[in-house]
């Protein structure tokens, strides 16, 4: 069946093309021309391969795979025909979409001594290795301008790129197995008609996978090292955020140490105007003190002498009365 591969970005690529020579010519139209295809051998049983043809003529594929599977479960068929009915299947398994029961197909039919048949085998296996290559690896070309990548999704952004990195050499091995079956028809049939240029075009898909594998190679790098970028922006963040968090932390003890300070400072001057007041206070008590018993002395000083001068005048009296008595 034909395979087409088609960049997302560039040129196309050229179809992959199926030869149109005798071994083609199979589902060309969706005929089976047996005469051209099988060689005299296949006109044993025209019956049969009307049958086959009539299928494939109305589009039964998996019934015309069966029919033929039927005659190659002959005994008595001839080697060449069995396989040029196995190439027949391979084509029809193709078609379908059966590529591990198609290569079998087709592997049976390179035992051919047919060339013709050799050749558009392994034109066919090919094409089908070429399509591997394409399933395994599809891809565009990176815009020249490119959005820079948000932080959150920068590690995403290198996940993608190494997966299709990891995709790369699977997409190459089948390019090569493909280049070796493209190299294989042209031994068998110098002008096969597609395999030079298939096998081209490989070789150009090919350097178009290293050029790639290049380009997601410098993106990673790119990424990698705004990744760095960010994660040096964002310890220098931090270390600021952390400077700041331990000025604040400073300012706030050395606020509290203030604080303390001038609570303990009027703490102690409470306590010293407390022992001021209260040696004022004891102070005035003992001056009250002193001076009631200034006063006290001074009134019993006053009583005294009152109480002598009294004492005086009543000597001072009786002396004048004795005194008169005695006149």
């Amino acid at each position: 069946a034909s395979d087409v591969y088609k960049r997302q970005a560039g040129p196309r690529w050229r179809s992959f093309r199926r030869s149109s020579r005798r071994g083609m010519a199979l589902l060309a139209g969706t005929t089976l021309l047996c005469t051209g295809l099988m060689g005299t051998e296949a006109r044993a049983d025209t019956a049969m391969l009307d049958n086959v043809t009539d299928l494939i003529r109305t589009g039964k594929t998996k019934e015309a795979v069966k029919a033929i599977d039927g005659m190659i479960a002959l005994s008595d068929l001839p080697e060449e025909t069995r396989q040029a009915l196995e190439f027949a299947k391979g084509c029809l398994e193709q078609k379908a979409g059966n590529p591990k029961e198609a290569a079998e197909a087709f592997s049976q039919a390179l035992l051919s001594p047919n060339r013709s048949l050799q050749s558009d085998s392994h034109f066919n296996l090919g094409n089908m290795e070429a399509a591997k290559a394409k399933t395994a690896m599809t891809f565009s070309r990176p815009e020249e301008k490119q959005t820079p990548p948000q932080a959150a999704s920068i590690d995403d952004q290198i996940k993608k790129i190494d997966a299709r990195l990891a995709k790369i050499p699977e997409a190459k091995q089948h390019v090569k197995e493909a280049v070796k079956r493209f190299d294989d028809a042209l031994s068998a049939h110098r002008s096969h008609e597609g395999a030079a240029a298939n096998k081209e075009e490989m070789l150009r898909y090919d350097k178009e996978l290293d050029e790639y594998r290049k380009q997601l190679e410098e993106l990673k790098k790119k990424l990698e090292e705004e990744k760095k970028k960010q994660q040096q922006q964002q310890q220098q963040d931090q270390q600021n955020k952390d400077q700041q968090n331990k000025d604040q932390q400073n300012k706030d003890q050395q606020n509290k140490d203030q604080q303390n300070k001038d609570q303990q400072n009027k703490d102690q001057q409470n306590k010293d105007q407390q022992n001021k007041d209260q040696q004022n206070k004891d102070q005035q008590n003992k001056d009250q003190q002193n001076k009631d018993q200034q006063n006290k002395d001074q009134q019993n000083k006053d009583q005294q002498n009152k109480d002598q001068q009294n004492k005086d005048q009543q000597n001072k009296d009786q002396q004048n009365k004795d005194q008169q008595n005695k006149d």
